[in-house]
C-alpha cells in the first residue's frame, strides 16, 4: 500500500466527503444518516480528516477526545479501496493519537457491518439496537479499555 495522507477537514472538503459517504450508502450507513453526516460536517469538526493516496481521498473518519474517553466517528472507505489495509492505518494512527492524549476508554458506534472490523483491534459489543441507524441498519455500540504502552 502506497503511503496515506491526512488533510484536516475544512469546509471546502464538504462535498469530498458527502461522495465517500454515498458511496458507502446504502451498504454501511442507512439513507436517513445522510442529513446528520451533512450536520456534522457543516459544524467545521476539529479532529476529522480526509486519507488520501497517491492521487486523491480514499477515506475520512474523525476522533473525538474528552479527558481518558474517546471516540471514532464517521469512518467510511471509498468502496473501491477495501480491504488494501487503509482502515487498519486509520485505527493505528487513531490509537497512536489516544496514546499520546492519554486516553483509556474507547467507544464506537457503528453498524453491523463494521462489527467484525472494529473486533480485530479489541472492541467489543456493548449494546445494539436494530433498526437503530434506519431500517435493516442496526446500531451496535462497542468499546473497549484502551491501554498505555510502556
Amino acid at each position: 500500500m502506497a503511503p496515506l495522507t491526512y488533510t484536516v477537514y475544512q469546509k471546502r472538503h464538504r462535498h469530498i466527503c458527502m461522495a465517500l459517504f454515498e458511496q458507502n450508502c446504502p451498504q454501511y450507513f442507512a439513507v436517513e444518516e445522510r442529513g446528520d453526516y451533512a450536520q456534522f460536517l457543516d459544524s467545521a469538526p476539529e479532529n476529522y480528516w480526509l486519507v488520501g493516496g497517491a492521487n486523491d481521498c480514499v477515506a475520512c473518519y474523525g476522533l473525538s477526545i474528552q479527558g481518558s474517553d474517546a471516540s471514532i466517528n464517521w469512518i467510511m472507505v471509498d468502496p473501491t479501496a477495501h480491504r488494501r489495509g487503509i482502515g487498519s492505518a486509520m485505527i493505528a494512527r487513531a490509537f497512536s493519537i489516544f496514546t499520546d492524549h492519554g486516553v483509556t476508554h474507547l467507544k464506537v458506534a457503528t453498524s453491523q457491518h463494521a462489527v467484525r472490523f472494529f473486533a480485530r483491534f479489541g472492541l467489543t459489543e456493548t449494546s445494539r439496537t436494530l433498526n437503530g441507524w434506519g431500517l435493516g441498519m442496526h446500531r451496535i455500540d462497542m468499546e473497549m479499555a484502551f491501554r498505555q504502552s510502556c
